[in-house]
């Protein structure tokens, strides 16, 4: 059994401002990682403006606009690259968002920041992971 004194060295203190500054190095990593995947797609439908052989005939609309019909791998990229754009601008706010706390004073204040922040780092990293679903769902 411990002693009364010697359980109070054992309290881990918990810094949100130390914390902050880790989490937005993780933020930024995780934004470089959409943005990589942004270009990857970007390129990728570069490649791809050639049609090939096989594919369906192209639809006359009521204007007179050919449209070409909807391919299930194109939907998912769409797909893909809008998450991958909204995940990499929350990441960069976020990221932002936990350097400011990181360099906080008030460790009161610092606590709530961290909350807000959390909820952003949250939705943009469910963002990133249903951008890899759409991925994986094209390949």
């Amino acid at each position: 059994m411990f002693r009364a004194d010697e359980a109070s060295e054992l309290v881990v203190k918990f810094s949100d401002k130390d914390a902050a500054a880790l989490y937005s190095q993780l933020t930024g990593v995780l934004a470089g990682f959409a943005f990589a995947g942004m270009i990857m797609l970007v390129t990728s439908r570069f490649e791809r403006t050639k049609p090939t052989e096989g594919q369906a005939p192209e639809a006359e609309t009521r204007d007179g606009a050919a449209q070409q019909a909807a391919d299930p791998i194109q939907v998912a990229t769409s797909r893909a690259l809008t998450l991958l754009v909204s995940a990499f601008f929350g990441l960069v706010a976020v990221s932002l968002a936990y350097a400011l706390i990181g360099g906080d004073q008030v460790p009161e204040r610092a606590a709530v920041e961290h909350v807000v922040a959390g909820a952003g780092f949250g939705s943009s990293a469910l963002a990133l992971l249903l951008s890899v679903f759409y991925l994986i769902e094209a390949a």
